[in-house]
């Protein structure tokens, strides 16, 4: 396991899949180099909170034959035990 990939694995908290979460987002991070792993409080429409994991950055989006970069991309990766 690469030493960026063991670093990601420890920032997740116990109730996510680690070892197979932190490889995806290494592959991510791999493809998409302006993605930053962090984690992020995220609030559900019940008011209730959890601390996921999110990747935030820019990622390029091809439009009309041309690569545009989307900005301010932020996606949060759901724990096994997260609201539906």
């Amino acid at each position: 396991m690469p030493h960026y990939e063991d670093m990601i694995k420890k920032m997740l908290p116990k109730t996510y899949h680690r070892k197979h979460v932190a490889h995806e987002i290494y592959v991510a991070l791999h493809h998409f180099k302006s993605l930053v792993p962090m984690m992020d409080r995220y609030v559900y429409n019940d008011g209730t909170t959890k601390n996921l994991m999110s990747l935030t950055g820019t990622i390029p989006v091809m439009f009309a034959d041309e690569t545009h970069n989307l900005s301010e991309y932020d996606t949060k990766i759901p724990s096994p035990s997260t609201h539906t």
